[in-house]
């Protein structure tokens, strides 16, 4: 398969989730920390507080590598649109063109439309949201009525390559 026209790779990278995220590592660390200490002061063996300590530190390492270091990457060419988001969909996924039923790029609100960032659905499945953070994102909808929604970083370069293509069947706003 040829998906030349257009490539993005992209991770979340946005601030509030990060402070989010470390702002709980710590609060988290010290607390099991503040308890290792005072059980360590009264005499008390703490090796099960260590061993706790260390598991959360490498719990936080590994949310923060599957929050912050999973990448985004999408493709359009002539075979249709390609995105993959490892680890969370494993093999990616193709839209060829045949399936597109039309498309757009917009705005996007990553909270208030998806309720977060990341790999996202909604209640119903009808709409699914590989969702960096707010901003431009293309909106595709297939042919069985499936909507998917990608953010992207370098939305005139996307809408080039998929007029490219799909010219026909862009959402005029």
């Amino acid at each position: 398969m040829s998906f030349d026209d257009f490539r993005e790779k992209q991770f979340i990278s946005d601030v509030s989730v990060k402070v989010l995220v470390l702002s709980s590592a710590i609060i988290t660390i010290v607390m099991v920390g503040a308890i290792m200490y005072k059980d360590y002061q009264a005499g008390k063996d703490i090796r099960e507080l260590q061993q706790a300590l260390a598991i959360i530190l490498v719990v936080e390492a590994l949310v923060y590598l599957l929050i912050f270091r999973s990448p985004l990457n999408t493709r359009v060419g002539k075979e249709g649109i390609f995105v993959s988001y490892k680890p969370f969909l494993l093999k990616g996924k193709v839209f060829p063109w045949n399936e597109v039923q039309s498309w757009q790029v917009r705005q996007v609100n990553a909270m208030r439309e998806f309720g977060g960032w990341g790999y996202k659905m909604t209640l119903k499945r009808r709409k699914t949201g590989l969702i960096m953070g707010s901003g431009k994102a293309l909106e595709v909808v297939l042919t069985g009525g499936k909507t998917w929604v990608i953010t992207t970083t370098n939305p005139e370069m996307l809408e080039i390559s998929m007029r490219k293509y799909a010219a026909d069947k862009e959402v005029k706003a």
